[in-house]
């Protein structure tokens, strides 16, 4: 019993260490940031992002002109209801400083890493799918986004820090916060990975919940999402983000 409790002890020293190494004023740097949705079943089309031109991703099906295809690195997809898809199906490989201004916020790690704040915004009419009638129409008659012009994730407390293991840098927790989505707000969790790549830090996390969720709890409109909610087409809508934070001048 002394052993285990001693083990237990260790490893919550070396993880709090660690995480006072994330400690500081940290600001977003927009240029680097991104946020992005993906509904399960994706149907081939349906997922969106704030940096379209990350080479890294990649539009669906019925995209308009312009956007940029990579047939050799495509995932394969299918436009059957098929609901094992990766999530995100497009993940970011390395960071370039080639986004759209969409995400915004600062982030504030004291060395008691438990009273950790931060505040990020996205705006919301910068997500785009790869199609714009569809995009044109998710801005006006779903998002709202005149409206509501901004999703906002407010951190309000972190769950014990997970030590880096061996060979690893990378730190991981669950925040505990609250998402401010189509002028509703609700008490989320959301497992959040965070590590250092020279001065800068980057935070990645995702959280998901039943597609139904959108007309009932976010009160978006039912007949924008006649096909997808109403119809039960949709069983759940993923969000995420993937953040650089930089030093606070």
């Amino acid at each position: 019993m002394r052993s285990s409790i001693s083990c237990t002890l260790l490893l919550l020293c070396t993880a709090t260490l660690h995480a006072q190494e994330f400690s500081g004023e940290w600001v977003v740097e927009s240029r680097a940031s991104l946020a992005w949705w993906q509904i399960e079943p994706h149907y081939n089309h349906l997922w969106a992002t704030t940096c379209p031109q990350d080479p890294a991703w990649q539009p669906g099906e019925g995209r308009s002109p312009g956007y940029y295809v990579n047939y050799l690195a495509r995932a394969r997809t299918t436009d059957a209801d098929h609901e094992h898809a990766p999530v995100p199906l497009y993940p970011r490989k390395r960071v370039r400083y080639v986004c759209e201004p969409a995400v915004t916020g600062s982030l504030s790690v004291p060395r008691d890493y438990r009273q950790t704040t931060a505040t990020i915004s996205v705006r919301a009419e910068d997500l785009v799918s790869g199609l714009d009638v569809r995009d044109s129409f998710a801005r006006r008659a779903v998002l709202q986004t005149t409206t509501y012009p901004t999703i906002t994730f407010t951190l309000d407390s972190l769950d014990a820090v997970a030590a880096k293991t061996s060979g690893s840098d990378t730190l991981r927790t669950t925040a505990t916060g609250t998402l401010e989505l189509h002028g509703v707000r609700k008490t989320i969790r959301v497992p959040l990975q965070a590590w250092r790549e020279g001065e800068i830090m980057r935070v990645k996390g995702q959280f998901a919940f039943p597609a139904r969720d959108l007309v009932s709890e976010f009160r978006m409109s039912s007949l924008a999402l006649g096909m997808g909610v109403t119809m039960g087409r949709w069983r759940s809508m993923h969000m995420g983000l993937d953040v650089v934070f930089v030093p606070a001048k």
